[in-house]
């Protein structure tokens, strides 16, 4: 694949989460019946390429791509054959990109019980896996990793001990934040 440099680019790009799929928006260049979108999760990588058309992105109101949950980096490039070479055109600008993150929703119970200790009994549920390391609690000063996966679909009970007077928290990690919703 070539690429030139160009003036035409493709900018005010919007992304939108739909149930199973997000829709990208975006001016369409005239002269153009094609573009190419890249997807990676590492910075703007040309890679996972996907070339939509015009008829396509007017039929569906937008460039509709399955969803899938992580931070993901999309650049939108013009794209034609010339000369028998594809080519995809590009700018100095970073108009043309754009990041999403489609996060995980993990809900969570809690169930006290206290007799000479408090027990509290903590239930985790999910639509998509979760791995370890993720899900964290507080008790007193000290912070305590959950350290189990979650399934899709399955439910997953903890049991913590405290004192009488100790409360809990339960949080998402700070370096998995960006990826996870935790609903109480």
């Amino acid at each position: 694949m070539v690429i030139k440099k160009s003036l035409d680019i493709i900018k005010n790009i919007k992304c939108f989460e739909e149930k199973e799929n997000i829709r990208f928006t975006f001016n369409w260049i005239d002269g153009f019946s094609e573009i190419y979108v890249f997807k990676s999760e590492d910075d703007y990588k040309m890679e996972n390429g996907y070339l939509c058309t015009a008829h396509e992105y007017k039929k569906r109101g937008g460039l509709v791509l399955p969803k899938t949950y992580g931070r993901f980096f999309y650049s939108f490039y013009p794209y034609r054959r010339e000369d028998g070479e594809d080519v995809i055109f590009d700018s100095e600008d970073s108009l043309n990109k754009i990041t999403h993150t489609c996060k995980i929703n993990i809900s969570y119970s809690i169930k006290e019980k206290t007799g000479r200790y408090k027990n509290y009994e903590v239930s985790f549920s999910s639509d998509n896996n979760v791995t370890s390391g993720v899900l964290k609690y507080s008790k007193g000063n000290f912070i305590y990793d959950f350290n189990f996966c979650l399934k899709k679909g399955q439910e997953a009970i903890r049991i913590i001990r405290t004192n009488i007077d100790e409360e809990i928290k339960i949080y998402i990690s700070e370096e998995k934040s960006f990826l996870y919703n935790l609903k109480g």
